[in-house]
């Protein structure tokens, strides 16, 4: 797979710091001094809390003193809480208590000479213990976070990012709804002195400002009380889904005090003060209920409303407190002329009225939850978060399903379907390919579809250029493809059963096919812009890129779902998909009428790899795949298809759940909660991101110098360590902008280095099994790191029984970025642990020397039948060097051409140049097994075929030397590598550079910049030793 080119947009000179150094440094802060700046932060907020409300008990003072109208003085104070609400753009009860005893004993102009003080009081706290960031080990910290351009810093102060929070229904109504409960709190802390005094005949500041510890205490104990019921609440819904948290259990806990307390107080402080009712006692009680409802309804909602956009914590905040003291200036300045007009019992009746639509709004964004279920999952994925799963009813049906019943249902009726579109597809096939003396009519009329030929095309890992060489095999057997048919060789495409890929193959050959409904190449090329970056985005703006991309994270986290650096690089490959694919899911790909689903198509699927915390081996917390060859079937290999997600044999589990409900918290094979399923994790550019991620392999190379699967030099090194702590960053290493990408994925959503590195999917398979006791998560990575970079897996299992599996690879195992076979004999190792029919391959040397890793190579002509034949395509020079670097982010129109080009040479053996009659022997290979299911005998030109393309069982004793893999193409062996770099690669200008490069006149590409690839630097080391 290819490594992103950049991450971030913050420059060389001043990279963020990793978030595990960051951490380290500040724990050698002392603790008293932590102590001391909590305590400055805390006090902070508290000047301007003291400056908007001190000076309510002393408004008749004010008013006589300036020989101002009260209600003058109101309006004033609410313009002073509207400032309070705009002020985010660029300790409440006690203060009334301070404000009435200044006015009462001094004067009330002292207020604001106390206000000037605290604010000095705490410069001078910030100034003397506040830690600058030149005193923890990493300075760049603060260099990173400062704007360094004045576009940059006017973008910092731009309020609308603010606002544009308000487009979110779950934002909106939670700013509502602290609003309506802000509006109640100034109403009674606004109007006590005006409705107090008259009915108990108070005559000073002092006295009533006593009466404001009543609700004080109230706010005091809601806070306390509040903030323990919201976690036990969340905790209590967490333990239901095993773990998983979603913001709005915040709500819930809020319901009691919004529709029970919260009213009690406010009807009971309202109608007993309007009728003077319980002496001074009942109001005081009431005022202490109505404070502890507001601030234990308070408790969840501003909880909520910082959980609500994790990545956008600031901007929501600050948005909340616009509303909120917004609704509290309407409050402050109309409050007081109701209750004139209509009485204080009818004025707070009203003001219940208004709270009461907290309740609402509370509960209207979990309502459009629920309804989804009812309406169906589109409608939730099509709203402002259409990259967060959501939650739906389970169906009765689901459950875990064992690997041994073999294939599932689903996939045992889309077979006979797709055998049913095949058969006139195979007589179309066969007439063109032109198999000397083979009665294609007598052939095709005694097939029934059990008998149709199952072929497979396996697409191998190696970033764009295995991706792009996938698209042209495609391509090269394409009956729609008008110089597929000129070859002969169309058609071979319409009989592909299945498509599998990892890593490059993957993430772009079987996923744009997919998203594209498995359309021509040409209507890839169309719909695919590959001349746009993917690590820029497709708007070329990096900035706006990852702003999208942390936004569309934000909401997945914000649901409860774990996110990673897969979330983010898999959103890199999303810039090459079609628009209207972006956010679609790997199951859609089954949805009613899709290519796939009617049978059209072969079946995609994906390949991963995982790693395990305490078991597998490790350098510097870096976990990695081991290398052993008597243990490599016991690495898990799971794959997805439109169906389902799972793995068949060895490994820790063998088992399948549906994949539209990946993501769903799961038990002993059964939902833990039934009415939450999860649908919508499954997004495709996820299923991207998790087959590219071979993060942990480049850092292992970078930090450490040693390709991961290089045994001789891990031998000393390798072990299982059983406490993963965070991964340590060379400070050499932080401006690695694969670094910087994982840093800024765990500092956005609070992770360790670490914790960021995996694709993490919450676990289906948790207690299935003993291997999975007590697993909730799975860590995925690319199934390259297996050193199996041909997605075989899938396709050598029994139970699928395929005839022909034509395997594309361009996996740089050799030296040059060519291939040497170092994959299909790790495969065929696998393979013999587990008892799985695979042909038998030869050794590197032989591959080598027989010119096999060069040219289409068949191997298992002669084997049983229940091995499946194999064809071989190595990706080698035929037309063009496309051992271009595996980390090119970006083509020109020509280079995608020129890529296609050769990969069409390869599997046309030349387009027919080299051997005449490949059309007919690829044509022998596709129905070999189907002629021996229906007993007809082979073809004389189809064993004369297998003769000459088949891997003869002998073996060579020459040694393979990197001088082998300095290669000439076969179809113009004069065109120097030099020659061709100018005129043919670098006709139009790509940014990312050449493609494969050479000293002298050499084929060979450099491996350069010192990150290991998909599997480049492993394997090649392996093979050579």
């Amino acid at each position: 797979m290819a490594e992103p080119k950049t991450a971030l947009t913050s420059s060389p000179e001043s990279p963020l710091p990793p978030i595990a150094a960051v951490d380290d440094d500040v724990a050698q802060i002392p603790t008293w001094r932590k102590w001391v700046i909590l305590f400055v932060v805390c006090w902070m907020p508290l000047p301007m809390t003291f400056w908007s409300t001190a000076i309510m008990p002393a408004t008749p003072e004010v008013s006589s003193d300036l020989n101002i109208p009260v209600t003058t003085i109101t309006t004033i104070n609410a313009g002073v809480f509207v400032a309070q609400a705009l002020s985010g753009l660029i300790w409440l009860p006690v203060t009334p208590l301070l404000g009435s005893i200044i006015a009462t004993f001094t004067s009330w102009r002292v207020i604001y000479g106390v206000e000037a003080g605290m604010c000095l009081f705490g410069l001078i706290l910030s100034l003397l213990f506040i830690p600058k960031a030149s005193e923890v080990e990493n300075p760049k910290l603060a260099e990173t976070a400062r704007p360094r351009t004045a576009k940059e810093i006017l973008r910092t102060f731009n309020p609308m990012h603010v606002f544009c929070q308000f487009k979110y229904p779950k934002v909106i109504l939670a700013n509502i709804a602290c609003g309506l409960l802000g509006f109640n709190q100034y109403a009674i802390l606004s109007s006590i002195r005006r409705v107090i005094n008259p009915r108990f005949n108070l005559t000073s500041p002092l006295s009533s400002g006593l009466f404001y510890l009543a609700p004080g205490a109230g706010f005091l104990v809601g806070s306390t009380v509040g903030g323990k019921v919201s976690d036990v609440v969340v905790k209590r819904y967490m333990r239901k889904r095993n773990g998983q948290r979603i913001p709005e259990d915040r709500l819930n806990s809020s319901l009691v005090s919004v529709l029970i307390i919260l009213p009690l107080g406010t009807l009971l402080y309202g109608w007993s003060v309007y009728h003077r009712l319980g002496g001074m006692a009942l109001p005081i009680i009431s005022a202490f209920i109505e404070g502890f409802g507001l601030m234990a309804s308070f408790s969840g909602l501003n909880t909520y409303a910082a959980e609500a956009r994790p990545a956008h914590r600031t901007a929501v905040i600050t948005g909340k407190y616009v509303v909120q003291y917004s609704f509290g200036a309407m409050s402050v300045g109309g409050v007081v002329p109701m209750i004139d007009s209509i009485g204080v019992g009818w004025a707070f009746t009203v003001n219940l009225q208004q709270v009461l639509q907290v309740e609402k709004a509370c509960k209207m964004y979990r309502d459009l939850l629920l309804l989804s279920s009812f309406l169906g999952f589109t409608l939730a994925q099509s709203g402002a978060d259409p990259y967060a799963p959501v939650y739906t009813t389970c169906p009765s049906s689901l459950k875990i399903r064992s690997a041994k019943d073999g294939l599932s249902d689903e996939e045992s009726s889309w077979r006979e379907q797709r055998a049913k579109q095949m058969i006139p597809n195979l007589e179309d096939y066969l007439k063109l390919a032109n198999i000397s003396d083979f009665n294609v009519t007598n052939y095709i009329n005694k097939l029934k579809t059990d008998d149709v030929p199952i072929v497979g095309l396996s697409v191998s890992g190696g970033g764009t250029q295995s991706g792009l060489g996938g698209l042209g095999v495609w391509q090269a057997f394409d009956a729609r493809s008008a110089i597929a048919r000129a070859a002969r060789t169309g058609g071979l495409t319409q009989l592909f059963s299945y498509i599998t890929g990892l890593s490059g193959g993957g993430a772009v050959t079987v996923s744009l096919l997919a998203a594209n409904n498995f359309t021509t190449t040409d209507g890839v090329k169309k719909a695919s812009n590959f001349s746009l970056d993917y690590a820029s985005g497709p708007d070329g703006n990096q900035t706006a890129f990852f702003t999208s991309i942390f936004e569309n994270m934000g909401a997945k986290h914000e649901s409860g779902f774990p996110v990673s650096v897969a979330d983010t690089f898999g959103q890199f490959w999303g810039t090459w998909l079609p628009e209207d694919k972006v956010y679609s899911n790997y199951s859609d790909t089954a949805s009613k009428n899709t290519a796939f689903s009617l049978g059209d198509a072969p079946m995609p699927i994906v390949c991963f790899a995982e790693v395990i915390p305490g078991k597998s081996p490790e350098i510097g917390k870096l976990m990695y795949l081991g290398f052993n060859k008597s243990t490599r079937f016991n690495l898990t290999a799971y794959e997805v298809t439109p169906f389902e997600f799972g793995s068949w044999v060895g490994g820790r589990v063998q088992a399948f759940i549906q994949t539209k409900f990946l993501g769903t918290s799961m038990t002993q094979g059964k939902p833990q909660n039934k009415s939450e399923c999860v649908q919508g994790f499954d997004k495709l550019t996820l299923m991207q991101g998790t087959t590219a991620n071979a993060f942990t392999a480049w850092f292992i190379d970078s930090f450490y110098g040693i390709p991961v699967f290089a045994k001789r030099w891990l031998e000393k090194r390798q072990k299982v360590n059983p406490d993963i702590n965070d991964v340590s960053i060379p400070r050499d290493q932080y401006d690695n902008p694969l670094v910087e990408l994982v840093n800024e994925t765990a500092m956005y959503f609070d992770l360790t280095f670490n914790e960021s590195l995996w694709a993490t999917y919450p676990n289906p398979f948790e207690d299935y099994n003993e291997d999975m006791k007590g697993v909730s998560e799975l860590l995925l990575v690319d199934g390259s790191l297996t050193l199996e970079s041909n997605p075989l897996r899938p396709l050598i299992i029994p139970e699928r029984k395929l005839d022909l599996i034509i395997v594309y690879e361009a996996s740089s195992d050799a030296p040059n970025s060519w291939v040497n076979g170092t994959n299909l004999i790790n495969t065929a190792l696998t393979a013999s642990q587990g008892n799985i029919p695979f042909p038998k391959i030869p050794d590197v040397n032989t591959i080598v020397a027989q010119n096999l890793s060069f040219q289409p190579t068949f191997f298992g002509c002669n084997a049983s039948s229940s091995t499946p034949l194999l064809l071989w395509l190595p990706n080698a020079p035929w037309t063009g060097y496309t051992n271009y670097s595996y980390t090119q982010t970006q083509f020109t129109p020509n280079q995608v051409d020129i890529a296609l080009e050769n990969a069409f040479q390869v599997a046309t053996y030349g387009n027919g140049s080299v051997d005449e009659n490949w059309p007919a022997c690829l044509a022998c290979a596709a129905i070999k097994g189907s002629l021996r299911r229906l007993d007809i005998e082979i073809p004389k030109q189809c064993e004369e075929c297998f003769e000459r393309h088949c891997w003869n069982g002998t073996v060579s004793d020459r040694k393979a030397m990197a001088g082998d893999f300095d290669l000439r193409p076969r179809l113009d062996p004069e065109l120097s590598f030099a020659k061709w770099n100018e005129s043919d690669w670098e006709k139009e200008e790509s940014s990312d550079g050449g493609g494969g490069s050479g000293g002298d006149d050499s084929a060979g590409v450099k491996l350069g910049n010192g990150l290991v690839g998909l599997v480049l630097s492993p394997v090649a080391m392996v093979s050579l030793l």
